[in-house]
């Protein structure tokens, strides 16, 4: 234990954990070891770091050039660290030497295409590849971004009209007017990305990529199966009842049935045990419920085309409800949401 007023690390091990090791841009906030680099109101630099569990949240920050540390915790994570934030800066304002505010001059953006960044950003922190894919077709937070001659205004989601204006710092940075968050506007793979507020990298979306068109379509899949059953239902029950032929359980509501018990399943197990892993009948089994309809729709066209002599109404619906479970398959294979993504 290090006696009062001392450290237990080396100077220069210290210095080494407090020194930038990564940033997206030069002139956006960076990470060190461990810790995420930010500005007091006067530009001070900081480090800090958050930790939240059971409605506890946590804001530990480090002012370097001070030689300052400050902790808040609060047992309320409503408003995630606004409220820590507003401390610390009350705090270090009584600590450090008072400094004026930092004014963002207007910087030489002019070759920047900043009309092309115009656009829908969408916010996502799900994971990018493995199992985990899908959860962006939960987070429909989008931010608009409008441009205003070389100024741009960025919407928060959800909101009518709240947002910040952002004056051209440099090389697609831009800096919030009268405040200290700074974005990159820049081209990654031919698509537009802006890298810097809420510490993330979000992607331009159009309508076909947006996470509410991809889960329309995950709806309307699912729905789509759901409505063959409950239409073979009603005939079965009608036949029943009045003593008629009833309709038999063909391949194709076997198709129906694998995706109408996977999808809710999918969904209420796979958010509830995302954080503490999945059991082998989930991911074995009803992740394989897809691949399984799948193969049976090959089999279905597969057999009718055989069968048939030409190309029947019955034919052409078995064919289309085929492709349909052929997509819906691709769908889940992109989103990595089969038994095959947790190998």
């Amino acid at each position: 234990m290090a006696a009062k007023g001392s450290c237990s690390l080396q100077p220069a091990t210290l210095a080494m954990m407090q020194k930038r090791q990564y940033a997206d841009h030069p002139l956006l906030p960076g990470i060190t070891y461990g810790l995420f680099e930010g500005e007091l109101n006067h530009g001070t630099r900081i480090l800090t770091h958050s930790g939240e569990v059971d409605s506890f949240e946590s804001w530990m920050v480090l002012i370097p050039s001070a030689e300052i540390g400050i902790y808040v915790v609060a047992n309320s994570s409503d408003s995630g660290t606004v409220m820590h934030e507003r401390l610390v800066q009350a705090v270090a304002d009584i600590l450090l030497p008072s400094a004026p505010l930092p004014v963002v001059e207007p910087g030489e953006n002019a070759s920047f295409p900043v009309e092309q960044a115009a656009g829908s950003y969408s916010y996502s922190i799900s994971p990018q590849h493995s199992w985990g894919r899908w959860v962006r077709l939960l987070e429909l937070s989008v931010y608009h971004v409008t441009v205003k001659g070389q100024q741009v205004w960025i919407q928060r989601p959800g909101s009518t009209g709240e947002g910040s204006l952002f004056v051209p710092v440099k090389d697609g940075v831009y800096q919030e007017k009268g405040g200290k968050q700074r974005v990159w506007f820049h081209k990654k793979n031919g698509v537009w990305q802006m890298t810097g507020l809420e510490g993330v990298t979000m992607v331009g979306s159009g309508i076909l990529n947006s996470s509410l068109w991809q889960l329309l379509f995950y709806g309307s899949q699912a729905l789509l199966w759901l409505i063959v059953l409950v239409v073979w239902a009603v005939r079965y029950i009608f036949s029943w009842l009045t003593g008629g032929s009833r309709a038999p359980f063909s391949q194709l509501h076997w198709v129906a049935l694998l995706f109408t018990i996977y999808v809710p399943v999918q969904l209420m197990v796979g958010l509830r045990n995302m954080q503490f892993g999945f059991p082998g009948w989930y991911k074995w089994g009803i992740c394989s419920l897809p691949l399984l309809a799948s193969l049976l729709a090959v089999w279905m066209i597969w057999s009718r085309l055989r069968a048939a002599l030409g190309l029947d109404k019955k034919t052409i619906w078995l064919c289309a409800a085929a492709f349909a479970a052929w997509m819906f398959t691709v769908f889940l294979l992109y989103w990595n949401m089969l038994s095959i993504h947790y190998v």
